[in-house]
């Protein structure tokens, strides 16, 4: 299992469109994702680029590390996590907006300017074309009140249908995506390392799927959100083989906290 998890202050961005809990959704989804997902694998690699780490979340660092994610064989598992910001295009095109954007290319995607700052979702698709294997992708980067442009869910979820890859995204395109203060985590994110566990078996098998977890998230994410910010609901799109991929195991048999802010 190669589990490659991105998040992130932005120093040539107003303060208010830093985000106060990336970093540490990353860290966090790192750690839970190696603990409790041990016993499934004979082996667990993790790279974790955030603020706190030593290669930093800029644009080329995170192109170099998806190198990594290419050479996965047909026996092994890759997960990427990503926390920031997210925008799209007037053509629906996804970008992921690194530590070291330029503030215009912001501004220039909704123009439809030539921006070079950002990583454009195919460089993440490829990566996950090249590798075999099991192949998840989990985006905590959505719409956001503090940063200019939209991010359009459904394009990046058919693109990934086509693809043979399972997609988690925090929201729907025109919702935010809130943080959750009381834990200092996003709140998806939040409501992604809660699911992380035994309890998110439904059918008592013994096992947790990764469509179990993503299901145990939404009700989860349903009674944290901050109700005036209006809804969050997390969007799933995965072949059935890796949805009912395990995630962890959980050791059940049988039949089967305040509010957040806007991010």
């Amino acid at each position: 299992s190669t589990c490659l998890p991105s998040a992130l202050m932005f120093p040539a961005l107003p303060k208010r469109n830093h985000l106060d809990y990336a970093a540490q959704d990353a860290e966090e989804f790192s750690k839970a994702w190696k603990i409790r997902s041990g016993e499934n694998y004979a082996k667990i690699i993790v790279h974790t680029i955030s603020d706190n780490s030593a290669d930093k979340p800029d644009q080329q660092t995170i192109v170099s590390a998806l190198k990594f994610v290419e050479q996965a064989g047909p026996d092994d598992t890759v997960v990427i996590f990503l926390a920031s910001h997210g925008i799209s295009d007037t053509a629906g095109n996804y970008y992921f907006v690194p530590r070291d954007v330029i503030a215009r290319d912001i501004a220039g995607v909704q123009k439809g300017e030539k921006v070079t700052s950002l990583i454009p979702w195919t460089a993440f698709f490829d990566a996950l074309r090249e590798a075999a294997g099991r192949r998840v992708l989990i985006v905590d980067t959505c719409q956001a009140r503090s940063i200019e442009g939209k991010f359009e869910a459904h394009s990046l979820m058919k693109r990934s249908a086509a693809s043979q890859f399972a997609l988690i995204v925090a929201s729907k395109g025109d919702e935010e995506s809130q943080e959750y203060e009381p834990a200092k985590h996003g709140l998806f994110t939040y409501s992604l390392l809660s699911a992380l566990k035994p309890d998110a078996d439904a059918n008592r098998d013994g096992l947790v799927s990764l469509r179990e977890v993503f299901d145990h998230v939404l009700p989860i994410v349903e009674e944290l959100r901050h109700k005036q910010a209006g809804p969050q609901t997390p969007q799933m799109v995965s072949p059935q083989v890796l949805a009912d991929m395990p995630v962890l195991r959980s050791g059940l048999s049988g039949s089967g906290a305040g509010e957040s802010k806007p991010r």
